[in-house]
């Protein structure tokens, strides 16, 4: 959820535009959780300017004594086996980011069981300590929850479709991360 050097210029020019014309739905924690709301991670295939994934992020990115949870939607990966690198390649960022949570040991698979518009949806993913990365599809588009610091108990997710409070979170994180020091 962190990448070096996010606030010299903002990769995300004109994403409003983007965001209005998703061919999948947006999902994040419901209104009445309050906290630190911000668009996380964005994919984008620009040679084709098509938008394959979109991150909302709930939590203080910049404050790693908090705990992140960042909620991936994006359009269905075809295999098996990209879905597999694309968790341990989460994974492995999420311990980079936070590697004090992560401790040591082997990371394990994992079963998580969240609220999907009030309905039981099973995510498969891989955790080492109290970092975790879990994904599935989800009515035909994919679906991944990053965790840092999160218990997987109890998350209730909704599509979102008021991204105000996301944007002025990135907004806000972009003006604070001018002036912060760069995270460890």
């Amino acid at each position: 959820m962190y990448f070096s050097g996010w606030w010299e210029g903002d990769l995300f020019a004109g994403v409003e535009d983007k965001l209005r014309s998703l061919s999948f739905r947006l999902y994040g924690l419901p209104p009445w959780w309050h906290g630190t709301r911000a668009l996380g991670d964005m994919g984008t295939w620009p040679q084709e300017d098509i938008t394959y994934e979109v991150g909302l992020t709930h939590g203080d990115v910049l404050n790693p004594a908090e705990p992140l949870l960042e909620v991936l939607s994006a359009l269905p990966i075809d295999s098996s086996d990209d879905v597999q690198w694309d968790l341990r390649m989460r994974l492995r960022g999420e311990i980079k980011a936070r590697p004090d949570l992560a401790g040591p040991g082997p990371k394990r698979r994992v079963t998580v069981t969240v609220s999907v518009e009030g309905r039981p949806v099973q995510l498969e993913g891989l955790q080492r300590g109290e970092v975790w990365v879990a994904e599935t599809q989800y009515e035909r588009q994919n679906l991944a929850l990053l965790a840092r610091g999160w218990d997987s108990e109890g998350i209730e997710l909704v599509e979102i479709t008021d991204l105000a409070p996301y944007l002025r979170g990135r907004a806000e994180m972009l003006q604070r991360g001018r002036h912060d020091p760069e995270p460890p």
